[in-house]
């Protein structure tokens, strides 16, 4: 059999090694895509979507361009350029990242913004994908007849670093190194493993271009800008970006708390008055009589919610839900959260836990930071009659939506998740933290009494704090009418990425 190459062929296992580590590197990606756009659309079934669709276009593009070009050009040379040029595609894109979606990502709508971000950044390395695995099957065919024993082997290598880069991605990488380092990283070890193909096929001048290119984007992307003095900390946690700034808030030293760049919490440097008016809802336990002896709070975030409980309720039992590991021991180190025995702290999803909770007297649902960013499983009314069954008698839940009270018009994400929870508790009082009549974003409270929770003007004139007593002015009723005109979320329909 006649060689097919005009330059020094490698042994046939690079080629099995090469397709791993690529097709590890692609699953890689495709995770980490999700999370380099979420900051910008949130963790949304368009920025999902929009991400799985450019990858596969790329590699469908890829595979027939791939094939072609195996067909024309057989040799091992042109399948290590393309190989290194994906590694700096990838590193690119890493820079592409921190250089242009800072700069644009915010001005893009919600609907297509997702679409256009990954082609700009991911739609190119997803093209040089797709080109090697069919090339690494005409070059490996150029050794046997039997081309689909070829084939076959060629594609359980790629799909075996598939697997190994979606379980190793989620379960270690992610937690361990953070999003950055993971695709700089991945785009360099391609970059190298294809500029070592090149040269052993005696391409030093072509290997040397590709390896300057990829390495001034690789030091291009891991640049950090001159950051202020008041950052913190900024981390990778597992489901999120973790970052803590102080700056000033009405005057006074404040400290914030951000994920994937939207602000989930503050409170005041000196001194332990809560500076979130949407947090001071805790203290709403006073308008329903004895006070709660266990409360659960659904969403840690910067624990300003169980810290408040443990200071004002001393007897009371404090359990937390929060599914990003590293915020209890930011909230310990950064937000004076004490370590006290009746704080209890669970790392895992709100609504699985309650699958095999217990009772309580108090559930705070607070998982909710931004309008782009809320878990549609924390909305449905499945899901808010699974918290009004684990709820002691005279019990309560006390959850934080984010929306425009005024805007009443669907589609409105805010008025569909209260047709949600007021389907599921017929007993329910709402207010808006900055006012009913106030037309702009805001934090709307709702409670859902398990039992009958009338309250009247004399009931909130007769509180001991200026807040309860103001909450009268606060009070929102939406007509019945008005949110039947939004969907009833349930398990099997809740379109809450598509609603604003």
């Amino acid at each position: 059999m006649t060689s097919t190459s005009k330059s020094p062929r490698t042994p046939l296992w690079t080629l099995h090694v090469a397709v791993f580590v690529s097709g590890l590197v692609l699953l890689m990606l495709e995770v980490l895509a999700v999370r380099l756009l979420s900051p910008y659309f949130g963790s949304t079934t368009y920025t999902v979507s929009g991400v799985l669709t450019v990858i596969l276009t790329g590699l469908a593009i890829g595979y027939v361009g791939g094939g072609r070009l195996a067909d024309r050009r057989p040799y091992h040379d042109v399948f290590f350029t393309v190989y290194a040029a994906g590694g700096a595609a990838v590193l690119i894109a890493a820079l592409l990242n921190n250089l242009l979606l800072p700069r644009i990502g915010y001005r893009l709508p919600m609907h297509i913004g997702p679409v256009l971000s990954a082609s700009l950044l991911f739609l190119i390395p997803s093209v040089l994908f797709g080109v090697l695995s069919p090339f690494a099957v005409r070059l490996a065919q150029a050794d046997t007849e039997t081309i689909g024993r070829v084939a076959g082997t060629v594609f359980f290598w790629s799909t075996a670093g598939n697997i190994v880069g979606g379980l190793a991605t989620g379960f270690v990488l992610v937690p361990s190194l953070g999003i950055r380092t993971l695709v700089v990283g991945g785009g360099s070890v391609l970059l190298a493993l294809g500029v070592a193909g090149l040269l052993w096929c005696r391409q030093a001048t072509r290997a040397v271009v590709i390896l300057l290119v990829g390495l001034a984007a690789m030091f291009g992307a891991m640049h950090r800008r001159a950051r202020s003095q008041q950052l913190v900390l900024d981390v990778d946690g597992t489901y999120s970006r973790i970052g803590v700034v102080d700056q000033p808030l009405r005057g006074r030293p404040a400290r914030y708390l951000y994920q994937n760049r939207a602000i989930t919490g503050y409170m005041y440097l000196d001194g332990e008055d809560t500076a979130a008016e949407y947090a001071k809802y805790h203290q709403i336990h006073r308008l329903f009589g004895a006070a709660p002896r266990r409360a659960l709070v659904i969403g840690g975030g910067m624990y300003d919610i169980p810290r408040s409980l443990l200071r004002t309720l001393p007897e009371a039992q404090v359990d937390v839900v929060e599914i990003e590991p590293k915020l209890l021991s930011v909230a310990q180190r950064l937000f004076r959260l004490p370590k006290s025995p009746r704080l209890n702290n669970f790392v895992g999803d709100g609504r699985r836990f309650l699958q095999t909770s217990g009772r309580y007297n108090m559930i705070v649902g607070d998982a909710f930071h931004s309008l782009h960013a809320t878990p549609w499983h924390l909305v449905t009314v499945d899901f808010f009659q699974l918290v009004k069954q684990r709820l002691a008698p005279g019990g309560f839940l006390l959850v934080n939506f984010i929306g425009n009270p005024t805007r009443t018009a669907p589609p409105s994400a805010l008025h569909a998740e209260l047709r949600a929870l007021t389907h599921a508790f017929e007993h329910h009082h709402v207010f808006a933290a900055d006012g009913p009549t106030v037309d702009q974003t805001q934090n709307v409270m709702v409670v859902g009494c398990r039992d009958a929770c009338p309250l009247t003007e004399q009931d909130f004139a007769k509180q001991p704090t200026e807040f309860l007593r103001n909450l009268a002015s606060k009070r929102l009723r939406v007509p019945k009418r008005v949110l039947e005109q939004h969907p009833l979320m349930t398990d099997d329909f809740a379109p809450i990425a598509s609603l604003h």
